[in-house]
């Protein structure tokens, strides 16, 4: 059988990528280049990584595994840092506010329940006064929704070289800019997590800078005559509404399995093959004294259970299991590496090899889930190359 991928170093011969099957670099591509690196590869070779069918976790024939759980793992690559996407990914956030809101802002009227509510009317009705505000905010919301096309062209060309197509998930479009490398896996899903929520409120209430100034100031006065009015009374206190905390944790699901190297030559092959690509390419790399290649982030499937548009493995343990020895492995090529004379001509190695490896693999959202997630979980899946199970 074939190797999983093959290594293909950089213009420089710095640091070898994987690349899946037996593709070679049509240009030489360089990491601190255009930031591209695999629409530079000829990565021909398009199927997943079959754990589930085609790799010995079980004793079971292919043919009975068809209704195994199965999770669905494509992989992606990083381009940019998060301080250039979460700047761009922030404009377009800010001109929708702009878009909804200008007219709000300079008419000064909110929804409350069925009601219209009028800020500047209140605050004149309570006696509170602020000589040009009024005037000043409609100006401000006046300038910024005549810049909003320009602020939206300015994003929208980052954006839209995002991952996220459909309108489910157009909110989460260009919070992470990667490209495909190619690898994908079925990998069986044996855990017992299934679905669940922790939601949490709090007087923590996410601050709006121009309400929040106002509501302090009138409740300074309250307090004031609160204090006067009721200041025999024992108990004096002001219930207050609690706001919704949108964490930052995304859902987490572990992947344990075996890899059994009882078998045949090929599958002690490949099982070492899987276990040191993973860890690979969920290592940081270094380029130079300046610049890191970083480890890769997936998208995550499980089928009624789970989607993940974004999410990265924080953890694979790999232990050995039942007796080990000393054995030659073949490992794959490095693809004519000019320059390293050392990796040229290696074909194998001499390795520990155990009875079995029981493999457990942490993936983390990147995201806290939502309904846009959950909904999403009910679709196709994301890796529509075949279908599981088929020929």
């Amino acid at each position: 059988m074939p190797d999983l991928y093959s290594f293909s170093f950089d213009s420089d011969q710095i640091l070898p990528i994987l690349t899946r099957g037996g593709s070679n670099t049509i240009n030489p591509f360089s990491y601190t280049g255009d930031g591209r690196i695999y629409g530079k590869i000829n990565n021909s070779s398009t199927d997943p990584i079959d754990v589930v069918t085609t790799f010995p976790w079980t004793q079971s024939p292919a043919s009975s595994r068809t209704d195994v759980p199965t999770a669905y793992i494509k992989e992606k690559r990083l381009l940019t840092n998060s301080t250039l996407a979460n700047f761009f990914y922030g404009i377009l956030a800010g001109a929708e506010v702009l878009e909804t809101a200008a007219n709000r802002v300079q008419s000064g009227n909110i929804q409350v329940g069925g009601n219209t509510l009028n800020v500047f009317d209140t605050l004149s009705a309570a006696g509170v006064s602020y000589p040009g505000v009024q005037e000043a905010v409609t100006d401000k919301a006046e300038k910024f929704s005549s810049n909003v096309e320009k602020y939206k062209d300015m994003a929208t060309g980052f954006l839209d070289q995002g991952n996220q197509k459909d309108n489910i998930l157009k909110p989460y479009n260009g919070l992470y800019y990667t490209e495909d490398t190619g690898f994908k896996y079925f990998l069986p899903y044996l855990g017992d997590s299934y679905l669940g929520t922790d939601n949490t409120f709090s007087d923590d209430s996410q601050k709006l800078a121009g309400l929040d100034t106002i509501s302090q100031t009138l409740q300074t006065g309250f307090d004031a005559v609160r204090g006067v009015a009721f200041m025999d009374k024992p108990g004096v206190y002001v219930e207050q509404s609690k706001q919704f905390q949108f964490g930052q944790d995304g859902k987490t699901f572990d992947i344990t399995f075996p890899l059994l190297n009882t078998g045949s030559y090929e599958d002690i092959k490949r099982n070492w093959q899987l276990i040191f690509g993973l860890i690979y390419q969920n290592k940081p790399g270094r380029i130079n004294r300046n610049l890191l290649e970083l480890p890769v982030i997936y998208e995550f499937y499980i089928e009624g259970m789970a989607y993940m548009p974004y999410s990265y493995i924080s953890q694979i343990q790999v232990d050995f299991v039942g007796n080990r020895r000393t054995m030659g492995i073949d490992i794959p090529s490095f693809n004519s590496v000019s320059g390293n004379p050392s990796l040229d001509d290696r074909t194998s190695i001499n390795t520990v090899v155990p009875d079995a490896y029981n493999i457990k693999i942490t993936f983390e959202g990147l995201n806290k889930e939502t309904k846009n997630f959950l909904i999403r979980s009910l679709g196709d899946p994301v890796i529509k190359v075949r279908e599981k199970g088929a020929v």
